[in-house]
């Protein structure tokens, strides 16, 4: 994730599935830039949509991606408390996660 960060890069950030929920299902996903990589959480810029912040509750569990290349990698995260005094007002903060996953490109991009 340093790499990306050194990039300006992001994440894409999408609320995880409950176990219970239907593979039908579409998952709204949201591009957030990374802000910095700390040693206790991730903070990246607050979703938004149409110019509007989108509120996410502390605790709520995110599924993160972010591409280097031809690769893609995901990983499992929640909403954590921020320090008081944040580097961005708008920030968003995320638990380290305990691994990070290399996964497959399904969709082809035509940009």
């Amino acid at each position: 994730m340093q790499q990306v960060l050194d990039r300006r890069g992001a994440l894409e950030l999408a609320v995880a599935r409950h176990e219970s929920a239907s593979e039908d299902g579409v998952d709204i996903i949201w591009r957030s830039q990374l802000i910095a990589l700390h040693d206790e959480f991730i903070e990246v810029e607050s979703p938004q949509a149409l110019g509007r912040t989108v509120q996410l509750k502390e605790g709520a569990r995110l599924i993160a991606a972010f591409v280097i290349g031809q690769n893609r990698f995901a990983f499992q995260t929640t909403i954590v408390p921020g320090p008081q005094k944040a580097s961005h007002t708008l920030s968003l903060f995320l638990s380290r996660p305990e691994s990070i996953d290399r996964c497959h490109r399904l969709n082809d991009r035509f940009d």
